[in-house]
């Protein structure tokens, strides 16, 4: 277990703790995380780095170039490694002309863009962005008409994935830096829809629609010791997929959420339809088979 002294009351508490104790994050000196100081690009670069080296379903390795890809990074800051196996795999950009920036801090909408890559979104961030274009899905925040064209698609599809959430006010505030308590809230979030915080587990049976309480779906797995769980799904896409198979026999892969609720039934998060997460990195692939050629 990790935690530091300055986070005992902080509302972030508990996913600090959880992203320290899987090496993801860190404090300044052992014993401090400093939770509202604003996180900068090399230190982004390398907390997302961290959390795609524990993934199994990427092939990312760091990269050793003979010199870095930005002119502002220089050959031996700490952060080098990271930036160049970011950019290397396009997860982060640089802001043109080879510069990248490290120390300048990052906002809510680079963090959305660079979060929605690591997911290996890039098509539903275009269907997205055109359904929103097209007036067919409604702003998920007061102030999105301040969010920058380039981060649009990825800030919509990061709402629905339930990784970005709005403050009290329903805004977004795309141009805000992120503080570090935030970066391990959504890093967490990001890392719980991949399913590399608990142990995945497969669960087989009928799938159905209840309205007892609150209309939900629901699945009963069979055998004479069969249980009955609550299903919540990942995010939006993953409902509208599991709505085709009601009455149906279904595969999924998730894990038991043990979040307070109003249901007395055991909640499943799904992940996956299927015994197994497929989060194939296209990127990864090219990058290696260039390397090999």
């Amino acid at each position: 277990n990790r935690t530091f002294h300055d986070i005992e009351n902080h509302w972030s508490r508990e996913d600090i703790e959880i992203m320290a104790a899987k090496q993801i994050i860190n404090g300044y000196d052992g014993t401090h995380f400093v939770p509202e100081r604003t996180v900068s690009r090399a230190e982004f670069a390398k907390m997302v780095v961290q959390s795609l080296l524990t993934n199994p379903y990427y092939k990312i390795k760091m990269t050793d170039l003979v010199r870095p890809l930005f002119v502002d990074v220089h050959e031996k800051a700490w952060y080098r490694p990271y930036v160049d196996t970011a950019a290397y795999y396009n997860i982060i950009q640089g802001s043109g002309n080879a510069i990248f920036r490290p120390n300048d801090p990052v906002t809510r909408e680079e963090m959305a863009v660079i979060l929605i890559r690591v997911m290996n979104s890039e098509e539903e961030v275009q269907w997205m962005k055109g359904q929103y274009d097209a007036k067919l899905i409604p702003a998920p925040f007061n102030d999105m008409d301040d969010t920058s064209s380039w981060a649009l698609g990825s800030v919509l599809l990061a709402q629905q994935k339930g990784i970005f959430k709005g403050d009290q006010n329903g805004n977004l505030r795309p141009d805000d830096y992120v503080t570090r308590a935030e970066a391990a809230v959504i890093l967490k979030r990001t890392m719980a829809l991949q399913g590399l915080l608990y142990t995945p587990k497969t669960i087989k049976g009928i799938l159905s629609i209840s309205t007892v309480e609150a209309e939900h779906l629901e699945l009963k797995t069979s055998g004479a010791q069969g249980e009955t769980y609550v299903i919540i799904p990942s995010d939006e896409i993953m409902k509208n997929k599991l709505m085709t198979y009601v009455d149906q026999e279904i595969v999924l892969t998730g894990y038991e959420d043990d979040q307070p609720s109003i249901f007395i039934k055991k909640m499943f998060k799904a992940l996956a339809i299927g015994d197994k997460i497929e989060l194939y990195c296209w990127r990864c692939e090219q990058k290696q088979l260039a390397m090999k050629q």
